[in-house]
């Protein structure tokens, strides 16, 4: 028999008080207690990231190993979900990683040492179960993965950001046992995207942003009951999954973008040509002729594989501008002098 849950994330850099506001959330990590209902489980995934790693979120150093770092996470959370049966859809169409895996091995022994859970993953208690993720998650597309996460089995879902002013949160890093490099928690800054329910549907009545500039302990006693009722709310306005009309805008949007970066991947390609063509200009005729067919042979093969996804895909429609423009750039490069 299945049980409700929900998803609540209390997200913000580092220094925003988001551990602080998680413990009091759940009851200062002691056994789940009954609230309306519904037991408190507080998950701090700085427990499953090792240290070093975390450190590099925003730098471009083995990013990807981060990536992954942050799927495995999500992994042992679906996982947990599945093996207590939690949301309206107990066997969604998601498939999980083998068993043994260090991390859930991890979070399965922190949740019995917390007595939240015994040592297979199976929860010490019955009824309703409100999981309160506490991690940076600064970037909307990050707190997105959550948010398909309990669409997938029809779960609540709460999305509380802490905001702060930057010189207060690097003061709150400063006094940690191990504070983070503050260009970290600069860098996070400055990259954060709070929710905006305007611009995203999907997190519309699901997200509040809550100001932490004040003194923690002024702040808690009203923030929780605010989050408390909404995640009580919550259970009984689970995400819904996708609707024919939502697949099919989908489709549509991702159309609209394959669209846009062919543009401007076309573009760079035609500088490309211009400039392939005027480092040739002391060249004969016949040679310059024979560079221009190559050249713009290249250019259409490139938009074709852009068009049917046959590049090796990481950083067509992820990477930022300046590494789109290098990456069309370099195969351009490549594929001509590759076709001499």
């Amino acid at each position: 028999m299945s049980r409700s849950g929900c998803l609540v994330l209390v997200c913000g850099i580092p220094g925003s008080g988001k551990t602080t506001f998680s413990q009091e959330l759940s009851g200062h990590y002691s056994p789940p207690y009954d609230e309306s209902h519904y037991f408190l489980i507080p998950l701090h995934t700085d427990l499953l990231y090792p240290l070093d790693l975390r450190a590099l979120q925003i730098q471009d150093v083995d990013q990807f190993n981060f990536k992954e770092a942050r799927r495995e996470v999500n992994d042992c959370l679906r996982r947990l979900l599945r093996v207590n049966s939690i949301g309206l859809h107990s066997s969604p169409p998601y498939c999980l990683p083998p068993h043994s895996s260090c991390k859930w091995d991890k979070l399965v022994q922190w949740l019995a040492e917390h007595k939240f859970a015994d040592s297979t993953g199976k929860f010490s208690f019955s009824g309703n179960v409100a999981m309160v993720i506490d991690d940076n998650l600064h970037l909307r597309s990050m707190r997105y993965e959550y948010y398909q996460m309990a669409r997938d089995y029809g779960l609540g879902f709460v999305e509380i950001f802490l905001q702060c002013h930057l010189d207060t949160a690097l003061a709150r890093n400063a006094q940690r046992s191990c504070p983070l490099p503050p260009s970290t928690v600069e860098r996070l800054g400055e990259a954060a995207e709070p929710p905006d329910p305007g611009g995203h549907r999907w997190e519309e009545g699901r997200s509040v942003v809550m100001s932490t500039d004040c003194r923690l302990n002024a702040f808690i006693p009203v923030a929780r009951d605010k989050v408390l009722s909404m995640i009580t709310e919550s259970f009984s306005k689970p995400v819904q999954p996708l609707s024919c009309e939502d697949v099919e805008m989908k489709l549509l949007c991702q159309l609209h973008s394959l669209h846009n970066h062919t543009h401007q991947a076309d573009m760079v390609l035609r500088k490309c040509v211009s400039e392939a063509m005027n480092n040739q200009a002391s060249g004969d005729r016949l040679e310059r002729a024979s560079l221009a067919r190559r050249a713009n042979s290249v250019r259409r093969d490139i938009l074709e594989q852009l068009k049917t996804g046959k590049v090796e895909s990481s950083w067509n429609f992820e990477a930022s501008s300046k590494e789109f423009k290098t990456n069309i750039e370099e195969l351009f490069l490549s594929q001509l002098y590759d076709t001499k």
